[in-house]
């Protein structure tokens, strides 16, 4: 029987519906996972878009306070993807302005500092001190600027932290415009425009890890149907 042509036939037709099934199964879990990847480009560039005018708005006015908000770093550490953003750009009044917020510090910091901003912290500090202890001046105010100082030079002293224990994670990442997708960290970069009037740049690392588990499960489906198929051949 084995050795009929008509069982020839048969399993050569079979053989090729496996191939002919196979190729399409192949085919079309790619056009799934080019589908899905789409999506979660779309999906992360709403969600950066909600960000942008916010940091225009910080960058254009050269304001870190607005960065340092609760309310804005309650909205970033919500949104569960993102791993690490880095704005860069300059401000109306022709200052380079930038600020880094990453997943595991869960909070933003200023990166870029005037070479003498420290010292200068700190002869304000020694000044406000000194009127505070010669009674020379409204106390009240006094008080208020000295607390803004301290507070000032402890978000610069954090902020150097900061830089140093995400300097080796996030520095090779460039601000080219666009989406780059790495499949070996599944980690999405999506740069986007600022739009204040001197320019600028936002950069996003979002954690993709689901698309991979997307791929996984596209493929072992694709893998199972052609299994049935060939089980389906004549023994």
């Amino acid at each position: 029987m084995f050795n009929s042509i008509k069982y020839k036939l048969l399993l050569t037709h079979f053989i090729l519906i496996v191939i002919v099934i196979g190729g399409l199964g192949i085919k079309q879990s790619s056009q799934q996972l080019e589908f899905a990847e789409s999506q979660t480009i779309i999906y992360h560039k709403n969600i950066s878009q909600k960000f942008i005018t916010q940091i225009s708005a910080a960058l254009a006015g050269n304001n870190y306070g607005k960065i340092y908000l609760p309310v804005f770093n309650e909205e970033l550490k919500n949104t569960s993807t993102l791993n690490y953003l880095e704005v860069e750009g300059i401000s109306d009044s022709d200052h380079i302005y930038q600020i880094a917020y990453q997943k595991d510090i869960g909070k933003t910091w200023r990166k870029k500092f005037p070479s003498n901003f420290k010292e200068n912290l700190e002869n304000k500090i020694k000044k406000f001190n000194n009127l505070l202890k010669n009674q020379q001046s409204d106390s009240i105010k006094l008080n208020f600027l000295l607390d803004r100082s301290y507070n000032q030079l402890a978000k610069h002293q954090q902020s150097i932290e900061y830089i140093k224990t995400t300097k080796d994670l996030y520095d090779d990442i460039t601000f080219k415009l666009g989406v780059t997708i790495d499949k070996n960290k599944w980690t999405m970069e999506l740069v986007l425009p600022t739009i204040n009037e001197n320019g600028g740049a936002s950069k996003f690392v979002y954690d993709i890890s689901d698309l991979k588990t997307i791929k996984e499960n596209i493929l072992k489906n694709t893998a199972m149907f052609v299994l049935n198929v060939e089980n389906s051949l004549p023994s």
